[in-house]
């Protein structure tokens, strides 16, 4: 019964949906543009220090130096 009402009040109400539609869909799109916008001066900052390779090196050390037998045993 939800269902049937669903659909029935979508139908009924289709321009009014479409119109709520869309401005989700813009200002969805409009945030995401601001936060690229804001982000990228700091990503390209971290990327010239080279954060990012170290935290890879980092990891890779961890992974690499993991021994599961002994940490079960």
């Amino acid at each position: 019964m939800m269902f049937k009402n669903t659909f029935k009040l979508l139908f009924a109400n289709y321009s009014k949906v479409w119109k709520v539609f869309l401005y989700l869909l813009v200002s969805f799109t409009v945030t995401c543009g601001l936060a690229v916008a804001a982000g990228f001066p700091i990503y390209q900052k971290l990327l010239e220090s080279g954060i990012f390779t170290k935290f890879t090196d980092i990891y890779m050390d961890f992974i690499n130096r993991l021994n599961l037998q002994a940490f079960i045993d």
